[in-house]
């Protein structure tokens, strides 16, 4: 068996909610590390509600409890890390009763977040709510979110709402957070997504807006009221041992410069490793043909990981109708993942290619 029970329900939630995505042809994705690929994981579209962020953060959950001791404080890069951390320290206090501190740095809007204004331009929203839960989380640990939460989440009335957004950067991880609980405890689906700032890489899309918000949703947003302390919301301090959760990695450049910010603050020596849910176990470029991982473990980064891009492409190919997955990947698909992967490969390339002479392609 390539992949575990675990891996393949993650491998599930990623192909139910299209972020894992291939295209044939000429069409390409441009990543953050200015690489073109055929190939795209794409964290924001698995937690664009409350089920995909409760399975994504479980699925963390499950891999963190696995490779060391739950001892440190998730610091996780912005945008997407920033519903991550909060829904995972949760998932872990509701697992482990283990209360993690969490932490993210955040982007600078030049124009303020301007929420309601984008939603409605960009995806027509029938109405706008705000809602000001400032005091109601005192730290960003594990515990106090969880317990935030569970005092929030009554005074909502989750039947007249369709989905959930944020005034403020904090206000993206309560929410995130509240989607996550209105999910597993009142089997309520609330669409997530927040506005952010403009970029140009990856899934065209998100450009100003990540998540699963729609046209006619009744929106409410979650204001806090809080402030950065420096790079980070939550409390870092020279004491603080960290370990650096992201979504994707392709150059390791987030985990990288999030690193850069942290020993800002703490001695390298305290920021014990790095994790992330797809790793695409590619070189680190063209001038450093390197293994990433292999480039944050001689920084001190050690990485783990939920799944990689070769295992999951081949494990689909192979056994993916024996999951339920039949047809995702087929032969087409699969030659275009080789073909896209080959020139930054770190796995043997034979053993790959072997996976169609297994099926007589």
């Amino acid at each position: 068996m390539m992949l575990s029970a675990s891996q393949w329900n993650f491998v599930g939630t990623m192909l139910r909610t299209n972020a894992l995505l291939i295209k044939g042809g000429s069409d390409t994705f441009s990543l953050r590390s200015k690489r073109l690929s055929k190939y795209f994981a794409n964290m924001g579209d698995v937690m664009k509600d409350g089920r995909g962020i409760a399975e994504t953060a479980g699925a963390y959950a499950q891999h963190l409890s696995s490779v060391g001791d739950l001892s440190y404080t998730i610091v996780s890069p912005a945008m997407k890390g920033i519903p991550m951390a909060p829904t995972i320290a949760v998932h872990l206090y509701e697992m482990t009763t283990t209360s993690l501190p969490f932490a993210f740095d955040y982007k600078k809007y030049e124009k303020g977040m301007n929420t309601e204004e984008v939603l409605r331009r960009e995806r027509n929203i029938s109405s706008f709510e705000e809602m000001d839960v400032s005091g109601a989380v005192d730290e960003f640990t594990g515990r106090e979110m969880y317990g935030s939460v569970v005092d929030i989440v009554p005074d909502i009335d989750l039947d007249s709402i369709d989905a959930i957004s944020a005034t403020d950067t904090a206000g993206i991880a309560v929410a995130a957070a509240i989607a996550q609980r209105a999910w597993k405890i009142h089997n309520k689906n609330l669409r997530f997504g927040y506005t952010r700032p403009p970029k140009e890489h990856g899934d065209i899309k998100e450009k100003l807006i990540v998540g699963g918000i729609q046209e006619g949703d009744r929106v409410l947003a979650i204001g806090t009221g809080i402030k950065p302390v420096g790079e980070f919301y939550g409390d870092i301090t020279e004491n603080t041992i960290a370990r650096i959760v992201d979504d994707v990695t392709t150059s390791g450049g987030a985990i990288q410069d999030t690193n850069v910010k942290l020993v800002g603050y703490i001695p390298q020596e305290n920021v014990i490793g790095s994790t992330v849910a797809f790793y695409r176990a590619e070189t680190k470029s063209e001038k450093d043909p390197r293994p990433v991982a292999t480039v944050l473990e001689e920084a001190g980064l050690p990485l783990s990981y939920i799944l990689t891009a070769p295992e999951t492409f081949k494990a689909l190919f192979l056994e993916g109708a024996a999951h339920g997955h039949e047809g995702v990947i087929g032969e087409v698909e699969y030659r275009s993942f080789l073909d896209s992967y080959r020139p930054y490969s770190t796995v043997d390339m034979v053993e790959l290619e072997a996976a169609l002479e297994e099926i007589g392609a």
